[in-house]
């Protein structure tokens, strides 16, 4: 019994120890993580082995923290300072998670923060100040971010307020080098009287633009300073030069030209090489060349200008009575204003084949416009009305939302919008209210009719048939059927429809007999 009482004692004292330990003391999460859920079983935490196979405590899901207390901005020089107290709007309390304070500037107020609008954050929950680099006003709010990235709604915004101007006192002496001053930035106002001196003037600096005038005495001149290099174009006049000082030899060849020529100081009838500048040539012949290739102005005394090609062709007319132009096959273009009436031809090498356009007098008076190609087809433009002769008008409209074909009349209109007519007869029309007439069958896509037999299966018992096959437009279509009877009311008793789809419907009769019966049907699609 002693012994029994022993053991049971000492068993009794290590359940204490265990149940005093802690109970991980020795646990381990191998290759997996640990899940921490809300009291709802939202994921609040995952600890351990991450998805992309880190290992960390990873808090997500967590619920947007306040918003933070409004900034204070002040301005400083390239930018304005952003100040934030630690503290959130309405007293709230910084919750546990918290991670940081994003401060967001824009130029215009009332922005909504974004990732353009970020400058920088603040990492402690005991408030900071940041500086945010700008260039004008900005207006700034603040947005608190938890561990789980969930961003608050913006703080109250602050501003606008730019950054504060540079003043001489905020210069300390000798900082600002010349590496640091911006091309002219040092005006003439700026540079004390006798500050520059010799010493300071960089060889060649002094151009002769910034000489004034007389500023240079003779007595200034060193002997044999000024050789020709240092002669300006024409400075030398003529009465600073000792008569007969200037010899041939002292002339360059090609020196003189025609503005120093005196009127008249060339005789003769051929002037070889150069140019002939500022002076009136009448009468005679100007040419480019004597043969080949050329263009000659009074060609033969015709007051023309003609152009040959290099086979000495006449290709190109040019005078009073108009212009005229061959090209390489042959082909020519004509502009004749010496007619009745202006007019533009073209016409083939072999002058077979005739085009124009021609200027055409109305009995009004007025000028019209008559195209006509060489098999007679034409199209003319006169007042009031425009006609094709010959030919068919094709339309082929690009992709628009506009009409491919458009017609809109005056008010006063009375007339048909659109008239056909073949043999005297009109054939379709179209007034001015828009009612249309056609003289022949008319066809539309969604409008078809047709007939149908049906053979009752029993009397005084609805039979149906479908009616299968057709291709109706539209998105609302109807039916409309009647049989072909003249026993209505007493043996045929109903017809009637169901089903009705773009392609079909269902068609049903019921009389008191089995005798087959034809219905007759139209479908309409609006």
């Amino acid at each position: 019994m002693t012994d029994i009482g022993r053991k049971l004692a000492a068993l009794e004292a290590r359940i204490q120890r265990i149940e005093r330990a802690s109970r991980l003391s020795s646990a381990a999460l191998d290759d997996t993580a640990l899940e921490v859920r809300d009291t709802f079983g939202g994921l609040r935490a995952i600890l351990g082995v991450q998805a992309d196979g880190t290992t960390a405590v990873n808090i997500v899901n967590g619920p947007p923290p306040p918003a933070p207390s409004a900034p204070v901005v002040a301005s400083v020089l390239g930018g304005v300072t952003v100040s934030w107290d630690g503290t959130f709007a309405g007293g709230a309390v910084a919750p546990l998670d918290w991670s940081r304070v994003e401060a967001h500037a824009a130029a215009v107020a009332g922005f909504e923060p974004g990732p353009d609008t970020l400058r920088t954050t603040i990492e402690t929950a005991q408030g900071s100040t940041v500086v945010v680099p700008c260039t004008g006003d900005v207006y700034v709010r603040l947005v608190a971010r938890n561990t789980s990235g969930s961003a608050s709604v913006p703080s109250v915004e602050a501003g606008p307020l730019g950054p504060a101007p540079v003043v001489s006192t905020e210069i300390l002496d000798g900082i600002v080098t010349t590496v640091k001053l911006a091309d002219d930035a040092v005006t003439q106002a700026k540079i004390a009287a006798g500050a520059v001196g010799t010493t300071t003037l960089v060889a060649g600096a002094v151009q002769a633009g910034k000489i004034a005038a007389d500023a240079v005495q003779a007595g200034n001149i060193a002997a044999n300073a000024v050789t020709a290099r240092e002669i300006a174009a024409l400075a030398v006049t003529a009465d600073k030069i000792d008569a007969n000082a200037i010899t041939a030899s002292k002339i360059q060849a090609g020196a003189v030209d025609a503005t120093a020529l005196a009127a008249d100081a060339i005789t003769g009838k051929t002037i070889t090489g150069g140019s002939i500048n500022g002076t009136t040539v009448t009468g005679g012949l100007i040419r480019t060349a004597t043969s080949g290739e050329r263009v000659l102005i009074n060609d033969a005394g015709s007051n023309k200008i003609h152009i040959y090609d290099s086979a000495g062709t006449l290709v190109g007319e040019f005078g009073s009575g108009g212009v005229g132009i061959k090209g390489p096959s042959g082909n020519v273009v004509a502009l004749n204003p010496a007619t009745t009436n202006p007019q533009v031809r073209w016409q083939n090498a072999s002058n077979t084949k005739i085009a124009n356009i021609q200027a055409v007098t109305s009995g009004t008076g007025e000028l019209n416009i008559l195209l006509v190609n060489s098999i007679g087809n034409s199209l003319s433009i006169e007042e009031g009305f425009s006609q094709l002769i010959g030919g068919r008008l094709r339309v082929f409209p690009p992709a628009n939302t506009n009409a491919g074909l458009y017609v809109e009349a005056d008010p006063a209109h009375t007339g048909n919008l659109a008239a056909f007519v073949r043999d005297g007869a009109y054939r379709f029309t179209v007034d001015k209210d828009g009612n249309t007439a056609v003289s022949g069958m008319l066809t539309a896509g969604n409008i078809t009719s047709g007939r149908a037999s049906i053979t009752p299966t029993a009397a005084n018992t609805p039979t149906s048939i479908n009616v299968t096959g057709l291709n109706l437009l539209g998105s609302n279509i109807r039916v409309i059927a009647t049989p072909s009877t003249a026993v209505p009311g007493t043996q045929v008793l109903g017809v009637g429809t169901a089903n009705v789809t773009n392609t079909g419907f269902t068609l049903w009769l019921t009389r008191t007999n089995t005798t087959a019966t034809s219905i007759d049907w139209i479908a309409i699609g609006s």
